[in-house]
C-alpha cells in the first residue's frame, strides 16, 4: 500500500499533465505519418513533434520512476530532445513564412553540439523533490544552453509575428495569428520549466517553500515576458517603418540583441530563481490547442475528430481510474484485493459501452456543437444532385451547399461551353456581375489546374512566387477567390469552382475542402447529365421542347388535371405563310425567324407552362391550371406580340392559334377516371383525352387559317 500511495502521489497532478501532453503529441505524430511527408510543413511539424514527444515522455517517466538509476538515464534523452526543440520550431517558422533557411544551419549545428554533450557527457544531474525526479543542468551549461534556447525561440516567434502583420489575406493572417499566439503561450508557460532546469538551487525535497521564492520566480519570469513583449512591439514599429526601429529588419541585429539580453536572463535564473513546481506541461497542452488549430486551418492535419476521440477516452479513463483509486483506498485487507479486482473488471465491462456513447454525445453536442456532420452532408447533397436533371434546381442546390452549409461568402462556377470553347460563368454568389469574365482554355490558371489536377490555394501560389503570374492574380481578385477546385469528368476539365473566404472569416479545414471537391465532382456529372437530357428533350434550333416530350408531358398534365379537378388548356400555333419566307429569303433567314419567334413565346408564358416545337413551323403550349377564358387571353397576347415584332431583315410575321380546354372536374366524374378504376384504365382514358385535346386545338387552328389567318379561334371545352 505504501508503494501504491507513493505512486499515486507522484503521478498526480504533474505526472498526468506530462503524460497527457505526451499523448497529444504522440497522436499528432501518428497523424502526420499517415498524411505522408510530401509537404515541407508536414515534415517540419513531424520533426518538432518528435522532439517534444521524447522530451515529454522522458520527463514524465522521470517523475513517476521509482528508481534513481532509471531517472538518470532518462535525463540524457530529456536534454537531448530539449536542445533540438528550438531549431525544430525555427524550422517550422521558416517553412511557414516561406523564407530561405538563412540561420537555420547555424542553429542546427549548435543543437547537435549540445545534444552530443548532453547524451555522451554529464551536463545534468537528476534531483528528487516533492513532486518526483527532475533533471537540472550543471553550471555553466545551464546559462549557455538556456541563452541559446531563448534566442532561437524568441527569433522564431518574431518571424511569426512579422508574418502575421504582413499577411495580405485574412486566411493567412489567421493562420499566422494562431500559430504565433499558441507558441507564445507555450513559451511563457514553460518559463517555470526552464527555471527549474537552470536554477542552481537544490531540489526542495525538505526545504519549506516560502512566498518569497514564488515572488522571485514570478519576477524573473515577468521580466522575460516583458522583454518578449518589447521585442514584439519593436517588430511592430519596424514593420511600420519607424526610423528608430529600422535596424530590426536585419536578422543579425535582432539575434545579437536577443543573445545579449537572454544571457542576462539566464544568469538571473541560475543565480536567484528557485526550483518550484513547474507548470510548463499545462502550457504545452494549451499551446498545442492553438498550434493544432493553426495547422488544421493550414490544411495539413484535421485534428478536430482526433481531439474529440481523445477527449472521450480521457474522460472515460479519468472515471474508471477514479473508481479504482476509491477501491484501493477502501481496501485495507490484502485478502480482498482479488475480489475487488474482479468486481472492478465486471464494472468496466458492464458500464464501458453506455458511458462511451454518453461521453461521445457530450463531446459532440457540448464541446463541438458547431461541427459539421460531413458524412450526412455529403450523402444528402449526393442524393439531391444525382436525382435532379433541371439546371436551375441544380444551381439552387449548389448555392445552398456552398453558401449556407459550408459558409462561403462568395463563389463562382464556370463550365466549358463547347460552342464558344470558353469557360463561361453559370452560377455565382457574392461576386460582382462585371467580374464574371469567361476564361479561355489557354488561360494561365486553367493550364496550371490541368497540370496539377487538384485544388489550388492562392496562398500556396503566393508562397511559390514565380507561379503567381499577373494573369492568375487578376482572376483570383475578380472572383474574390481563396482557392479554386477543378471539375474534371472523363479525364477532361469541364469546369472550375472558385471559393471565396468564409462569412465568419474562419478558415477552411481539410474536411471543408474534401466536401467541396466531392460536391464539384457530383456537380460536373449532374450538369453533364442535365445537358444530355436537355439535348434529348429540346429542339436544337429553338431550344423549345421537342414533340415527343410535349406529348409525354401533355399526358402527365391531363392525369394531374383529372386527379386535382382543375382546368388544363392547350394552344396550337402555326406561322402564317412561312413557306414564302423560306422561298424568298432562304432557310437561314427562316431558321432565325423561328428562333426569334420561339423567344417571344417563351417570354409570354409562365415558368410552369410547357412550350414545344410541334412541327416544322408549328408550336404547342400546355397551360396547366388555366381555364378557357384565360387561355384565350394568353393566345391573343402572343398573337399581338408576334404581329408587332420586327424579325430579322425587318420581316413582319403573323401566327394563327387554336385553343382547347379540359375541365378536370367533369373528366374526373366520368366512369373512365373514377376512383376505383385501375391504372391501365385511367392512363388509357388520359391518352384518349390527349388525342381529343390535340384534335380540337388543331381544328380551331385550321379554322383560324381559313378565316384569314392572324387570328385566335377558341375550340372550346372538350366534350367527354
Amino acid at each position: 500500500m505504501e508503494g501504491l500511495d507513493v505512486y499515486f502521489h507522484n503521478l498526480i497532478p504533474y505526472g498526468i499533465m506530462t503524460l497527457l501532453a505526451g499523448v497529444i503529441i504522440f497522436l499528432m505524430s501518428l497523424n502526420l505519418i499517415f498524411r505522408g511527408f510530401k509537404s515541407p510543413m508536414v515534415r517540419a511539424t513531424f520533426l518538432f513533434c518528435i522532439c517534444l514527444l521524447v522530451w515529454l515522455i522522458s520527463g514524465g517517466c522521470m517523475i513517476i520512476a521509482p528508481h534513481f538509476s532509471i531517472a538518470a538515464q532518462l535525463g540524457r534523452f530529456f536534454y537531448f530532445a530539449w536542445v533540438f526543440i528550438p531549431v525544430a520550431f525555427l524550422n517550422i517558422a521558416y517553412v511557414f513564412i516561406g523564407r530561405k533557411e538563412k540561420y537555420l544551419l547555424m542553429f542546427f549545428i549548435v543543437s547537435v553540439i549540445f545534444a552530443a554533450a548532453a547524451f555522451f557527457g554529464m551536463l545534468h544531474e537528476v534531483q528528487y523533490n516533492y513532486f518526483g525526479f527532475y533533471p537540472k543542468l550543471k553550471y555553466p551549461w545551464n546559462i549557455i544552453i538556456n541563452t541559446y534556447y531563448f534566442t532561437a525561440v524568441g527569433y522564431a516567434l518574431g518571424l511569426l509575428y512579422v508574418e502575421y502583420r504582413k499577411a495580405s489575406t485574412s486566411m493567412r493572417r489567421n493562420q499566422a495569428w494562431y500559430l504565433w499566439l499558441g507558441t507564445s503561450i507555450g513559451f511563457i508557460f514553460c518559463l517555470s520549466e526552464t527555471t527549474y532546469a537552470v536554477s542552481s538551487t537544490a531540489g526542495l525535497e525538505e526545504t519549506l517553500i516560502t512566498w518569497r521564492m514564488h515572488y522571485v520566480n514570478f519576477g524573473i519570469q515577468l521580466l522575460v515576458a516583458i522583454f518578449y513583449a518589447l521585442e514584439i512591439i519593436t517588430y511592430h514599429f519596424a514593420i511600420k517603418g519607424k526610423k528608430f526601429f529600422t535596424h530590426f529588419n536585419k536578422s543579425i541585429y535582432v539575434l545579437c540583441v536577443l543573445f545579449a539580453v537572454n544571457l542576462i536572463f539566464s544568469w538571473l535564473m541560475y543565480r536567484y530563481a528557485y526550483p518550484l513546481f513547474p507548470w510548463g506541461r499545462a502550457g504545452i497542452i494549451l499551446a498545442f490547442l492553438f498550434i493544432s488549430y493553426a495547422i488544421l486551418r493550414y490544411r495539413l492535419i484535421d485534428v478536430t475528430e482526433l481531439f474529440q476521440r481523445l477527449l472521450v477516452y480521457l474522460l472515460l479513463s479519468a472515471f474508471f481510474f477514479g473508481i479504482w483509486v476509491i477501491f484501493i483506498a477502501r481496501t485495507a485487507k490484502e485478502n480482498t484485493s482479488v475480489v475487488i479486482s474482479i468486481l472492478y473488471g465486471l464494472l468496466v465491462v458492464a458500464f464501458y459501452n453506455p458511458l462511451y456513447v454518453f461521453v461521445q454525445r457530450f463531446a459532440k453536442k457540448i464541446v463541438f456543437p458547431k461541427k459539421l456532420d460531413y458524412r450526412k452532408t455529403i450523402m444528402d447533397m449526393s442524393m439531391k444532385v444525382v436525382s435532379v436533371l433541371d439546371y436551375q434546381r441544380l444551381i439552387e442546390i449548389i448555392n445552398d451547399t456552398i453558401v449556407n452549409i459550408v459558409g462561403a461568402s462568395s463563389y463562382a462556377l464556370l463550365l466549358h461551353d463547347e460552342e464558344s470553347d470558353m469557360f463561361m460563368p453559370i452560377a455565382s454568389h457574392g461576386v460582382e456581375s462585371t467580374s464574371l469574365i469567361p476564361l479561355s482554355p489557354m488561360h494561365d490558371l486553367l493550364r496550371f489546374i490541368r497540370l496539377l489536377n487538384k485544388e489550388i490555394f492562392r496562398d500556396d501560389l503566393e508562397e511559390g512566387g514565380e507561379l503567381l503570374s499577373p494573369e492568375i492574380v487578376a482572376v483570383f481578385e475578380a472572383y474574390r477567390a481563396t482557392f479554386v477546385i477543378p471539375m474534371t469528368y472523363q479525364a477532361s476539365l469541364r469546369g472550375v469552382l472558385f471559393i471565396g473566404e468564409r462569412k465568419s472569416n474562419d478558415l477552411y479545414n481539410q474536411r471543408d475542402v474534401e466536401l467541396l471537391k466531392i460536391l464539384a465532382n457530383h456537380i460536373v456529372i449532374a450538369l453533364d447529365n442535365a445537358r444530355l437530357y436537355e439535348l434529348a428533350i429540346r429542339d436544337g434550333l429553338t431550344r423549345l421542347y421537342i414533340s415527343r416530350f410535349f406529348r409525354q408531358r401533355l399526358s402527365e398534365e391531363i392525369l394531374n388535371s383529372v386527379r386535382t379537378g382543375r382546368f388544363l388548356s392547350l394552344l396550337m400555333i402555326d406561322i402564317d405563310h412561312f413557306k414564302t419566307v423560306n422561298d424568298t429569303h432562304g432557310h437561314q433567314t427562316g431558321d432565325q425567324i423561328l428562333k426569334e419567334l420561339a423567344h417571344i413565346i417563351t417570354d409570354q408564358v409562365r415558368v410552369v407552362d410547357i412550350a414545344a416545337r410541334y412541327g416544322g413551323e408549328e408550336f404547342a403550349i400546355i397551360l396547366p391550371e388555366t381555364d378557357n377564358e384565360h387561355a384565350m387571353a394568353v393566345a391573343e397576347r402572343i398573337r399581338k406580340k408576334i404581329e408587332n415584332a420586327e424579325f430579322t431583315k425587318k420581316i413582319r410575321q403573323t401566327v394563327s392559334i387554336g385553343v382547347a380546354t379540359l375541365d378536370g372536374k367533369k373528366a374526373y366524374s366520368k366512369e373512365g377516371a373514377a376512383r376505383n378504376s385501375t391504372k391501365t384504365v385511367v392512363r388509357g382514358r388520359a391518352e384518349a383525352l390527349k388525342t381529343d385535346m390535340i384534335r380540337i386545338a388543331d381544328e380551331a387552328l385550321y379554322e383560324a387559317k381559313n378565316a384569314g389567318r392572324n387570328k385566335c379561334i377558341n375550340g372550346g371545352m372538350i366534350t367527354i
